[in-house]
C-alpha cells in the first residue's frame, strides 16, 4: 500500500505549502534528540519518514506527481480516525504551547477545533497550524467554516443535503455509512437525486436511519421540580440572549439595506463577513426565515458570498420555495464578481434550463 505522506506530517491534503513547512518544522522539533525522552530508535525511525514524506510535499512538481498517484477523493475512514500507528496525532510542545496561549486571547479556540476533530483529526490540526502561522485569529471562525466546508465538498461533493447528510453521520461517529456515501457521491456524480442516495444509505445502516429519523426527546421532566426549575430559567436565559443576538443582527442588516448602491464599496469587509456568519447561525439552528432576511440585504449590495447562498437556497427550494430564475439571478451576480463555485453552478443542468426559459 502507497505510504500517505500528508497523514506522515499530520496534514489534510489540501494543506497549503506554508502548513507542510510549518508541520514539518514542528514535527522535527518533536523528535530531535535533545528533546525527545522516549525510545531514541522510534525517534529516529519516524524522523526518516517525516523527512522523506516533507521530501516529496514540498517539492511542487512531485507533490502534483503524489496526488495524481493516490485516489485522492476517497474518504479514508481509518485515517480520518487517525487510528494509523505512521499517524502523527500532535505536533509536540512547539505547536501546543503556541495554541495554549492563543486560546487565553480566545477561549472559543478551543471549541472551535473540538468541532473540527469531530469532523477529521487531521482537518483540525491543519486548521491549528494554519492559524498559528498566518497570524488571522481575528477570522478564526470563518476560517473554521472554510476548512470544514472544502473538507465535506472534497469527499462528499457540493450538494447541500448530502454535506449535512455527511455531517450527520461523520458526528454519529457512523464511519462506514460515511464511507459508503463517499463512494455513492463519486460512483454517481453530482446530478444524482440526494434523497436517493440518502435513503439507500439509510436502508443499508439501520442504526444511522433510526438516529436521523428520530425526532427530538422532551427536555422536560414534570415529576422533577428542581429540574424544571432549572431548564426553565435556562430557556429565560437562552431567550433573553436570543433577543438581543436578534436586535443587534436587525440594527447591522437594517444599517446595510440603507445604504445607497453606488455607497457598497465602502461597506466595511469585517461587517459583511460578521453579518454572513450571523445568518449561517440562524440558519443551523433553523431560523430560516431570519437566515434569509440577513443574507438578501447583503446579497442586493454586491456580496458574493450571501448571493451564492440564496443561488443555492432558490435553486434546491431549502428554506424557500424553489425559484430557479431567483437562483440565475443570483448566481449570475456573483459569478461577474469572477466567483468560481457560481460560474461552476450556472453550468449545472438547472440552471442552464432556466437561462433558457427566461
Amino acid at each position: 500500500m502507497q505510504k500517505d505522506y500528508y497523514k506522515t506530517l499530520g496534514v489534510i491534503q489540501d494543506a497549503e505549502d506554508i502548513v507542510i513547512k510549518a508541520a514539518y518544522r514542528a514535527l522535527a522539533q518533536r523528535y530531535h534528540p535533545d528533546k525527545w525522552t522516549g525510545d531514541p530508535a522510534e525517534a529516529t525511525r519516524r524522523m526518516s519518514a517525516i523527512n522523506v514524506a516533507y521530501k516529496i510535499l514540498s517539492d511542487p512538481a512531485k507533490r502534483k506527481q503524489y496526488d495524481q498517484s493516490r485516489a485522492s477523493n476517497e474518504y479514508d475512514e481509518s485515517g480520518e480516525d487517525s487510528s494509523d500507528a505512521e499517524t502523527e496525532d500532535s505536533f509536540g510542545n512547539s505547536l501546543d504551547d503556541d495554541w495554549k496561549e492563543a486560546v487565553k486571547y480566545f477561549p472559543d479556540l478551543d471549541d472551535i477545533l473540538r468541532n473540527l476533530s469531530k469532523i477529521s483529526k487531521l482537518l483540525a490540526q491543519t486548521y491549528k497550524v494554519y492559524l498559528l502561522e498566518n497570524k488571522e485569529f481575528s477570522k478564526r471562525k470563518t476560517i473554521a467554516a472554510q476548512f470544514e466546508m472544502r473538507f465535506l465538498e472534497k469527499y462528499f461533493g457540493v450538494n447541500e443535503e448530502i454535506i449535512k447528510f455527511a455531517r450527520f453521520l461523520i458526528n454519529l461517529r457512523a464511519r462506514a455509512a460515511a464511507k459508503d456515501l463517499n463512494r455513492a457521491v463519486t460512483l454517481l456524480g453530482k446530478d444524482v437525486d440526494s434523497q436517493l442516495i440518502i435513503n439507500r444509505i439509510l436502508q443499508d445502516y439501520p442504526d444511522a436511519s433510526a438516529a436521523y429519523q428520530s425526532p427530538p426527546q422532551k427536555p422536560d421532566n414534570p415529576s422533577d421540580f428542581h429540574t424544571g426549575t432549572n431548564r426553565a430559567a435556562s430557556r429565560t436565559n437562552a431567550a433573553i440572549l436570543a433577543f438581543i443576538s436578534g436586535v443587534v443582527i436587525f440594527i447591522l442588516v437594517i444599517a446595510i439595506s440603507q445604504l445607497k448602491p453606488e455607497e457598497n464599496k465602502y461597506v466595511k469587509p469585517e461587517y459583511a463577513q460578521l453579518a454572513n456568519d450571523d445568518g449561517l447561525a440562524a440558519y443551523n439552528r433553523g431560523d430560516y426565515a431570519q437566515a434569509i432576511r440577513i443574507w438578501e440585504p447583503l446579497a442586493a449590495h454586491g456580496d458574493a458570498r450571501a448571493q451564492i447562498t440564496l443561488g443555492k437556497e432558490y435553486l434546491e427550494g431549502y428554506s424557500v420555495p424553489q425559484d430557479r430564475q431567483v437562483a440565475l439571478k443570483w448566481f449570475r451576480l456573483a459569478a461577474a464578481q469572477g466567483d468560481a463555485k457560481a460560474q461552476e453552478n450556472l453550468k449545472r443542468p438547472e440552471m442552464l434550463n432556466a437561462a433558457k426559459s427566461r
